[in-house]
C-alpha cells in the first residue's frame, strides 16, 4: 500500500487509532458515570481523557511529519491526512460532550437519563465501528465490507435515532428546569448529533477511498 516508511506509518496510525478508541470509551465512561451520579469518577475520567487527547495530538503530528518526509504517493498522503483530520474532529466533539457532564453539574431528570444513556451508547458504538474500518484500511485489510456495513447500519437506525433526539428536545422544552439547565441539556443533544454526523463523514471518506481503489 505504501512505498516507503510503510511500517512506521502503520505503527503510528495503529497507536493513534488505539488512542482514538480510548477516547471514545473514556468519553462513554464519563457520561455514564455522571448519569449515575458518580461525579468523582467522571472527573477522574475527564482528566484521563485530556491526557489521552494530548498524547494523541503528539502522535498525529508525528504521522504528518512522516507522511510529508517520506516518498508517498500524493493520493495516499492526502487520504491519510484527511482521515486524521476527521478523527481529530470527532475527538474534539468527544471532549465537548464530556465537558457538558462536568461541574457545575445539572440535575438531569430521571425520566431522561435512560434516553441520554442509550443515545450516547449508540453514537459511540457507531464511532468505534467506523474507527475499526479506518484501522483495517491502514493495515491493508478488507475495509470495504465494514465500511458498507456501517453505512447500512446507520441508514437503518437513523430514523429511530433522530426520533429519540427530537423526543428528548420536546421533553426538555416542557420540563420545569431553569433556562440554563435546559440550554445545557439541549447542548448535549446537539453534540451527540454532531458526533454522529462526523462519524458518518469519516465513514464516507473510507467510501471515497474504496471507490478510488476500484477505479
Amino acid at each position: 500500500m505504501f512505498l516507503k516508511r510503510e511500517t512506521e506509518v502503520i505503527q503510528r496510525m495503529d497507536d493513534h487509532l488505539n488512542q482514538f478508541d480510548n477516547c471514545v470509551r473514556t468519553a462513554g465512561g464519563i457520561v455514564h458515570a455522571a448519569l449515575d451520579g458518580e461525579i468523582d469518577s467522571a472527573e477522574k475520567l475527564f482528566s484521563d481523557l485530556y491526557r489521552i487527547i494530548e498524547e494523541a495530538g503528539v502522535v498525529q503530528r508525528q504521522i504528518r511529519e512522516v507522511l510529508y518526509r517520506g516518498a508517498f504517493l500524493p493520493s495516499i498522503r492526502e487520504d491519510i491526512c484527511t482521515l486524521l483530520t476527521k478523527v481529530e474532529y470527532i475527538v474534539q466533539s468527544l471532549a465537548d460532550l464530556s465537558s457538558l457532564f462536568m461541574p457545575p453539574c445539572i440535575e438531569i431528570p430521571e425520566c431522561m437519563k435512560a434516553t441520554y444513556a442509550e443515545l450516547t451508547t449508540d453514537v459511540l458504538r457507531y464511532i468505534e465501528t467506523v474507527g475499526e474500518g479506518v484501522l483495517d484500511y491502514i493495515k491493508g485489510h478488507d475495509f470495504v465490507k465494514s465500511m458498507r456495513d456501517n453505512s447500512q447500519n446507520m441508514q437503518r437506525v437513523s430514523p429511530a435515532f433522530r426520533e429519540s433526539m427530537n423526543a428528548l428536545i420536546r421533553e426538555i422544552s416542557v420540563c420545569s428546569l431553569d433556562p440554563w439547565s435546559k440550554v445545557r441539556l439541549g447542548s448535549i443533544v446537539n453534540v451527540l448529533k454532531v458526533l454522529s454526523g462526523r462519524a458518518i463523514v469519516l465513514n464516507s471518506v473510507l467510501q471515497r477511498i474504496s471507490m478510488k481503489m476500484i477505479t
